[in-house]
């Protein structure tokens, strides 16, 4: 709040200057016996991209980004995408999800 008083902005042109976000969050099945080697074929795939492996394989693009997160109790996968527009999440999420299902039959 002292911060927001010495640059003279209220809280609502604050909100105001952070760029708009929409998040997706999708899911895709996989047999227990496969969900490493997918894993391990998506590290393989995405070698030289900019990565973070916290929390799942969080795959950065520009400005956009998604996270691949295997559950631990189900035989699916967990996709979460944000981008700027729901449009462009969606196109993230999906993109990703076809490149599981290809690792899933290159699995069989």
């Amino acid at each position: 709040m002292e911060l927001l008083k010495q640059e003279e902005l209220s809280l609502n042109q604050l909100v105001e200057l952070i760029p708009p976000m929409a998040m997706v969050r999708k899911h895709l099945s996989c047999p227990w016996e496969l969900k490493a080697s997918v894993m391990r074929r998506l590290t393989i795939d995405i070698a030289g991209k900019y990565v973070n492996f916290i929390d799942g394989v969080k795959i950065f693009h520009n400005e956009a980004w998604v996270l691949i997160k295997p559950d631990a109790n189900k035989s699916l996968f967990h996709i979460n995408a944000e981008a700027d527009t729901l449009e462009k999440a969606n196109e993230l999420a999906e993109h990703y999800i076809n490149k599981l299902k290809t690792y899933q039959e290159l699995g069989r």
